[in-house]
């Protein structure tokens, strides 16, 4: 049973225009981004690399790390990278001559982390071996909140969980909340999203809903139709993050960002079905 780990790019972006395309460190983001994850997941048996892109250019620049046949053209005018995610699937499995639903999972990696943690990454994706594909399961990563990340900042996108580490609540402020407050309690949310095929065929048939649309956080529309999102926790080495582009400042943080440091940490931490 193959799984496919997808990268969606889409060339237009709202606070950054074209940011898929800027230099980080003197290599273009989606083609680091690209390469970062191809070295992660090298050793597993059954997984395909795939950029979803939905433009002749940066399908043109990642030819410098993706073979053509892993770069699929998406229509431009999908909403979101999920979205884009599930249409690539369905064109892999039809060109590839295999049934959409014999995929083990459907791996969502977010496409503006730079500096992402390949030990990290790699143990996530062992955890989709032992889960059952046929359920509608989805599986995301999280990390214990960074003591010089702004908890009050919402571009950090916040997690509750319970004992059995199952998604409870998202959001864009700190949960959970308490009278005497401690950011250490904080779980930091990781843009990756693994989907057995089930859930990813039904999540994007799903309306957006009403806390998603208050929220901005689509992850919301899974746990309101009862979807059930396990979480991993993660560990990043000392010179990697899981850090995204979205804002001017973090084009300037990730120009200096040093990507060499002798101390480093192993992720850690187990799913719960």
């Amino acid at each position: 049973m193959k799984t496919l780990a997808i990268i969606p790019f889409r060339k237009q972006s709202a606070r950054i225009p074209e940011k898929i395309f800027k230099k980080i460190q003197g290599t273009e983001l989606c083609v680091s981004v690209t390469s970062k994850i191809i070295n992660s997941l090298k050793s597993f048996d059954d997984l395909e690399v795939l950029a979803a892109v939905d433009d002749p250019q940066t399908r043109d620049l990642l030819l410098k790390c993706l073979k053509a046949k892993n770069i699929i053209m998406t229509d431009p005018e999908l909403p979101s990278g999920t979205d884009r995610v599930y249409a690539a699937a369905l064109q892999y499995a039809q060109k590839n001559n295999i049934s959409y639903s014999s995929l083990q999972a459907v791996i969502n990696i977010q496409g503006d982390m730079p500096f992402l943690s390949e030990s990290a990454l790699a143990e996530f994706t062992k955890d989709l071996k032992n889960w059952d594909a046929s359920k509608e399961l989805i599986l995301t990563p999280y990390e214990s909140w960074p003591s010089d990340l702004d908890y009050k900042d919402l571009g950090n996108v916040k997690i509750a969980t319970s004992q059995s580490d199952r998604a409870l609540y998202f959001s864009r402020y700190p949960i959970p909340c308490s009278r005497n407050f401690d950011f250490k309690a904080l779980k930091l949310h990781v843009g990756i999203y693994a989907f057995t095929p089930s859930a990813l065929e039904n999540f994007c048939k799903l309306s957006a809903s009403p806390l998603e649309k208050l929220e901005g956080l689509e992850q919301l529309r899974a746990l309101d139709a009862q979807i059930p999102i396990l979480c991993k926790h993660v560990v990043c080495k000392a010179d990697e993050s899981f850090r995204g582009i979205d804002t001017p400042s973090d084009l300037e943080w990730a120009e200096n960002f040093k990507t060499q440091n002798p101390q480093s940490k192993n992720s850690t931490g187990e799913i719960s079905a």
